[in-house]
């Protein structure tokens, strides 16, 4: 049976912060780095991943602030502000029916998944990433409530980062926006049985997202981040880079480095490095193929 967390289970404490468990499991605050900053009255929970789902940092407002919904809808249901703007988490009930709100397309939060989103992922971000607005444009948008998917795919569109993540309990999706290609992120702890090999994927360099370590990063360091953290591509630069995969490590360092601040870490499973020698590397061309999620 898969188990789904709680929305509770996935507060976090502040960003970049991380619990110290037994190995192989750490906790993980992977907020992007734009987040808001949480409020005072906030409750941390800290708890363990598994290598394969990422949990992560949820502090900023699902919908941003003064969302409204669009009665204009035929599946309209009444809502308060107040509740619109907490999370789509509230319309698991609704499975299937369209909703329209009015939002202004942001650069600021946090997304999980590509065409699909979990149901907590910022709308507004999301509405960006999607295509269906650009940022600082408002629009109304109509949005498709979904059951929670097994997985949910990271990738870079409209200059957009969305991270990946495992098994959630509730998704939406765009409707009427055509799909567009997307350079999708690979998830390099899915890597960890090629240790000593190398391998090339096509980035687009970011200042969003979390990476643990200096040189050698842990495998769920975000690929994009850490590339313009060891200054193998710059920020908004696309760019094929090298990658190797490398076993686990008793501690990464953390510096600031290219304007990127990673973290400090103790034991983790699996780590890679950037090479810059294109010597056999081999390239996985899997991760680069635009995703196709009908909506």
């Amino acid at each position: 049976m898969t188990h789904f967390l709680s929305y509770a289970d996935r507060l976090r404490a502040g960003p970049l912060k991380k619990q110290s468990v037994v190995f192989p499991n750490k906790a993980d605050a992977a907020s992007d780095q734009s987040s808001s900053q949480p409020s005072s009255n906030s409750v941390a929970h800290n708890i363990s991943k598994s290598s394969d789902i990422h949990y992560r940092h949820l502090r900023d407002h699902i919908l941003g602030h003064g969302a409204q919904v669009n009665q204009s809808n035929s599946s309209f249901v009444s809502t308060s502000d107040a509740e619109t703007s907490e999370s789509l988490t509230g319309y698991r009930d609704k499975v299937g029916q369209t909703f329209s709100f009015m939002i202004t397309g942001n650069s600021q939060g946090s997304i999980w998944g590509t065409d699909i989103y979990t149901d907590d992922s910022n709308l507004a971000l999301a509405a960006v990433h999607v295509g269906a607005v650009k940022n600082g444009e408002t629009k109304s948008v109509t949005v498709k409530i979904l059951p929670g998917e097994l997985s949910y795919q990271a990738s870079i569109r409209n200059n957009i980062i969305s991270s990946s993540y495992g098994a959630w309990e509730g998704s939406y999706s765009f409707v009427g926006v055509p799909i567009t290609a997307a350079i999708i992120i690979p998830d390099l702890q899915t890597y960890r049985d090629r240790v000593g090999q190398t391998f090339s994927f096509m980035i687009t360099g970011s200042i969003q997202g979390s990476v643990w370590g200096t040189d050698i990063y842990t495998d769920d360091s975000n690929l994009a981040v850490a590339a313009v953290h060891a200054g193998v591509v710059e920020n908004g630069e696309t760019k094929m880079i090298g990658v190797k995969i490398l076993p686990g490590r008793s501690i990464y360092q953390g510096t600031t480095q290219h304007g990127i601040t990673s973290a400090c870490y103790d034991i983790w499973e699996g780590s890679y490095s950037f090479i810059t020698s294109t010597t056999n590397i081999t390239t996985d061309h899997s991760p680069l193929a635009p995703n196709t999620h009908e909506q």
